[in-house]
């Protein structure tokens, strides 16, 4: 059975480029894989095939966003969860 391996929970700060920090959830959330922004910048250079999920509000993600980036709004994830494939990677940020 194939693992949906979710990566991370990334926060980047798009207008400053890309930043350092990760931040994840507080209350019950899934022990997750973390990556900095550099090691999915080098997954994406070496053209690994990786969802890349914007989890900020729609107009922000309008404004700019990573090249590829689907958007789900944090408060959609849950209901939009299955949209996403069962046998890639997924980056949340």
């Amino acid at each position: 059975m194939k693992k949906i391996l979710i990566s991370i929970i990334v926060m980047f700060y798009i207008l400053r480029g890309c930043a350092d920090e990760v931040v994840t959830p507080q209350a019950d959330a899934l022990e997750v894989p973390r990556i900095t922004a550099e090691e999915l910048k080098g997954k994406l250079d070496r053209g690994v095939d990786v969802i890349i999920v914007d989890t900020r509000g729609k107009n922000i993600f309008e404004q700019e966003h990573i090249k590829g980036a689907i958007s789900i709004p944090l408060d959609e994830v849950e209901e939009r969860h299955k949209e996403l494939p069962k046998d890639k990677e997924i980056v949340f940020y």
